[in-house]
């Protein structure tokens, strides 16, 4: 149980910084030492991440970017939001798994540099 618990918290646990970019149809984001470049709307592309793969999509929802990640074993919905000034951004993140009994959900907040 105790190794469950490490796995989720290192699996869950929010980057302490990342970059995000939007150029056009083109979706770039940055964290923990992994680049990942999507295209809105398009087909999943797999990514392959701590020797597991899973299918990785983003959209746009009204004024938000949605990032849907599907593994073996569950998917992670991450929501990403600006504040009207432009100078913070949001993370909502659900994770829906076969291994919990109900869906892990958090937030995070960032400040621009």
């Amino acid at each position: 149980r105790e190794t469950a618990r490490k796995r989720l918290s290192d699996k869950t646990a929010p980057p302490r910084k990342f970059k995000l970019e939007v150029n056009g149809n083109q979706f770039k984001i940055v964290h923990d030492g992994q680049k990942i470049s999507l295209e809105f709307n398009a087909k999943p592309k797999t990514i392959e991440q701590d020797g597991t793969q899973g299918k990785v999509s983003v959209r746009y929802d009204g004024e938000h970017i949605v990032v849907v990640s599907k593994g073996e074993k569950g998917r992670r919905v991450s929501t990403y939001g600006l504040s009207p000034d432009h100078n913070q951004l949001t993370m909502y993140v659900e994770i829906i798994s076969e291994r919990m009994k109900k869906p892990l959900s958090f937030q995070a907040t960032y400040r621009r540099k």
